[in-house]
């Protein structure tokens, strides 16, 4: 019963709603006609630091999976593409957003434009949570970030 009353006092102060993980793909053709397939998944579970933990390894190994099967699907950077003038590529991009319980939107694409606005927005959802621990790293720009140790690493590697 004990238990019961703590997971349900935790919810009520737990500031995530949801994160939510999407991979897209674009395929252009030479008349620059657009077919799109999105994949993504919800994470809503009473443990906010679980569905971000899901969240990023679905991001994971999605990515791994289309990668691996890179020379079949032969994906374009954004150099290729705009060499090409945008004309018969594929792309692949990823989505991550949270949305709290007030129902704000934060989400980033992985490019450094939206990645540290994200982290930064995150940290500032999240820094009432008691269990965890954040880091300091400096955007482009020299501005310091406060940003989620857990699994900052996925971050990084987005920033190559």
């Amino acid at each position: 019963m004990e238990k019961k009353a703590k997971l349900k006092n935790q919810n009520l102060h737990n500031p995530i709603v949801e994160y939510y993980a999407s991979i897209h793909i674009n395929t252009v053709d030479d008349k620059r006609n657009i077919i799109s397939q999105a994949f993504g998944q919800k994470f809503n579970s009473v443990d906010m630091l679980s569905n971000r933990r899901q969240a990023i390894e679905y991001l994971n190994s999605r990515t791994t999976y289309f990668f691996q099967e890179e020379a079949l699907l032969n994906f374009s950077s954004p150099l290729e593409a705009e060499l090409k003038d945008y004309k018969d590529y594929k792309s692949l991009s990823i989505s991550l957003e949270i949305t709290d319980n007030k129902g704000n939107l934060f989400e980033t694409d992985g490019s450094e434009d939206t990645l540290f606005e994200f982290l930064s927005d995150e940290y500032e959802t999240l820094k009432s949570y008691h269990n965890v621990e954040f880091i300091k790293i400096q955007d482009n720009w020299g501005k310091n970030v406060k940003v989620l140790k857990d699994d900052y690493d996925f971050f990084e590697n987005l920033r190559g």
